[in-house]
């Protein structure tokens, strides 16, 4: 099976270096195909991967600039020599030349991204993604020789803290997100697009590996997921936004 042009699951041969992006320190590595990604394991936590995978998946259907993804093999040796790893860890495929989206560079960002990223934080309850004038986390990126951008870390959603005028006074895209009509028709058009990303959501959950769920079962993250997943069928959601 693959998805996104990724197979599956990848096997690490290389552990190159760790690096200093955020709290989780996650590691720079090659598979045994000679691709680089960036591999998070055990410091972000079991259920900070699960978070992870299911985001990057929903983001994907949603029609977010997911970087690939995929489920990284770790073998015994490098288990047994301190690396922060799981046997089973989430990875990203590494991208070169890829800078932290600024309040400048994030004009050229095109409006649907903009709106797209926006509604869907606030949808999965994600408030690691600020940028202000006094500076931030955006976990937004942009290639400056092309203008791609991509969207990586989702480790701390579904924030059971999440505040909707945190979001937004600090999202990233606070300050340019722009609703047609007020919220009539972006709330019909976002409403198909989160149910065509949930379609999958029963699939995505099984795909988790056994490793991340060790401080909960398979059913009862589903059922905490579902329950903020679902608030877009709720009235308040859309008028908290406005």
């Amino acid at each position: 099976m693959k998805k996104n042009g990724q197979p599956k699951e990848i096997y690490i041969e290389q552990i190159i270096r760790e690096t200093n992006q955020g709290q989780t320190s996650p590691y720079l590595c090659k598979d045994d195909n000679s691709e680089t990604y960036i591999v998070k394991g055990s410091r972000t936590t079991g259920l900070g991967l699960a978070k992870e995978w299911v985001c990057a998946r929903l983001g994907e259907a949603f029609g977010l600039p997911i970087p690939p993804y995929t489920i990284a093999w770790v073998d015994s040796p490098f288990l047994e020599s301190g690396y922060g790893l799981y046997e089973y860890n989430f990875a990203s495929k590494f991208i070169s030349g890829i800078q932290d989206i600024t309040l400048v560079t994030l004009k050229q960002v095109p409006q649907n991204i903009v709106n797209d990223l926006y509604i869907f934080d606030y949808w999965i309850q994600n408030a690691d993604r600020n940028l202000t004038e006094c500076g931030g986390n955006p976990n937004l990126f942009v290639d400056q020789r092309n203008g791609a951008v991509y969207v990586l870390d989702h480790n701390l959603a579904f924030d059971e803290t999440f505040c909707v005028e945190q979001h937004k006074a600090l999202h990233v895209c606070h300050c340019r997100q722009e609703w047609t009509s007020l919220i009539a028709v972006d709330q019909q058009t976002y409403t198909v697009r989160f149910e065509k990303a949930l379609s999958l959501f029963d699939s995505i959950m099984e795909e988790i590996p056994d490793d991340w769920l060790i401080m909960t079962t398979r059913e009862e993250l589903k059922d905490s997921l579902l329950t903020i997943l679902q608030r877009y069928k709720q009235d308040k959601f859309w008028e908290d936004i406005i």
